[in-house]
């Protein structure tokens, strides 16, 4: 009874792959109990009555299952032989692979390494894609830093591909930086594109007319 997990919530994707699960003892009042039989698979009603791989005494199992929708079985058998009724908890989401991309990344707008007078720079890229968990979304920043690594809160959608953002004359040294998010927490990795730099100032012109100074 009381089957439960002390790791994973029921239909919730997590990036930890590996599940302990938790119960009461069984009982038996003739014979007594011989031991547990054991299964982790996919199907949600699995029905055990085969051999004993956990004792009579164990009241937990840990187990480090791949990616995917997993369901934990257990039954009780006593030392004649009988089976009571197979347990089911599940299902366990699993998911430890990061996402892939997003891929493509370029600037509509501006040619990264060169001096712009157009303060808004667009960003443009082609979606990530996750094939377990799913896509959950990006985090996204602009700085000044060439290598910045992201993996803190997702402020952009699965389903955006655009970003913008507007700055003013004189900023220089710009970086965009882009990571996906599954909906198990994995990060992929950060791409970057950069650097974007703003001048709509004009410039200043001194022309010399017959000696004298005209600005």
């Amino acid at each position: 009874t009381n089957l439960g997990s002390s790791t994973h919530t029921v239909g919730t994707w997590s990036s930890n792959r590996t599940v302990r699960v938790l119960w009461t003892a069984a009982s038996d009042a003739h014979s007594g109990l011989a031991g547990y039989d054991t299964r982790s698979d996919s199907a949600a009603g699995t029905v055990l009555t085969g051999s004993i791989d956990t004792g009579a005494t164990v009241t937990s199992k840990t187990t480090t299952l791949p990616g995917g929708s997993w369901y934990f079985h257990i039954a009780a058998r006593d030392t004649a032989g009988n089976y009571g009724a197979t347990r089911h908890i599940g299902p366990f989401r699993l998911d430890g692979s990061n996402p892939s991309g997003p891929t493509g990344l370029n600037s509509p707008s501006h040619t990264p390494g060169a001096w712009s007078n157009l303060t808004n720079v667009q960003i443009a890229w082609t979606a990530a894609t996750d094939p377990q968990s799913g896509l959950n979304g990006y985090d996204t920043a602009w700085n000044t830093s060439a290598t910045t690594v992201l993996a803190g809160t997702v402020d952009t959608g699965p389903s955006v591909t655009s970003a913008s953002r507007s700055f003013g004359s004189g900023t220089a040294g710009i970086y965009f930086h882009i990571a996906a998010r599954d909906n198990a927490g994995n990060y992929g990795a950060t791409r970057h594109i950069g650097p974007f730099s703003i001048d709509t100032a004009r410039p200043s012109a001194t022309i010399s007319i017959d000696g004298g100074n005209v600005s």
